[in-house]
């Protein structure tokens, strides 16, 4: 699982490039790197990939939506710490923790305790249920003294 939680750097390497490339130029639609759009809303610029549903994400380019200038690389990473700094550090935790065998396997140990555990309490409110559910009048009051937590569901 944390392997596969590793975030990939290859669209911010190519937004930065871009930066690189073209800081301080007025921004324009056809200038832009492939893939990408600009969107303009609520006072800010964000370039981001054509392909991604509107959810609100991408690099933000300028707390302005007129006359925006291709930050420079520094700029781009300051406004946009989350794709590199923070991603950067993410990645590297992943990777010192995937490097060390002794702390994978506990966690593996570890989780597949947990879910042994939450599967053994699932069959155990499951057999209360059957002995003191609905309609015994004091259900709540055994559910309770059992400690039986309400889940909530899962979307």
């Amino acid at each position: 699982m944390v392997k596969g939680n590793v975030e990939p750097i290859a669209e911010r390497d190519a937004v930065l490039a871009w930066c690189e490339k073209n800081q301080g130029k007025v921004l324009r639609s056809n200038g832009i790197p492939e893939g990408f759009v600009i969107r303009r809303e609520y006072g800010m610029t964000h370039l981001e990939p054509s392909n991604r549903q509107r959810s609100g994400a991408g690099f933000l380019l300028c707390h302005s939506d007129k006359g925006v200038l291709v930050p420079t690389p520094d700029e781009l990473r300051a406004r946009n710490a989350c794709y590199y700094a923070a991603r950067d550090e993410r990645n590297a935790y992943r990777a010192a923790f995937l490097a060390d065998l002794e702390r994978v396997s506990f966690m593996q140990g570890a989780v597949d305790r947990v879910a042994f555990a939450v599967a053994e309490y699932r069959r155990a409110v499951a057999a209360l249920q059957v002995v003191a559910g609905y309609p015994n009048p004091d259900h709540y009051a055994l559910e309770e003294l059992a400690g039986v937590i309400k889940e909530e569901r899962q979307r």
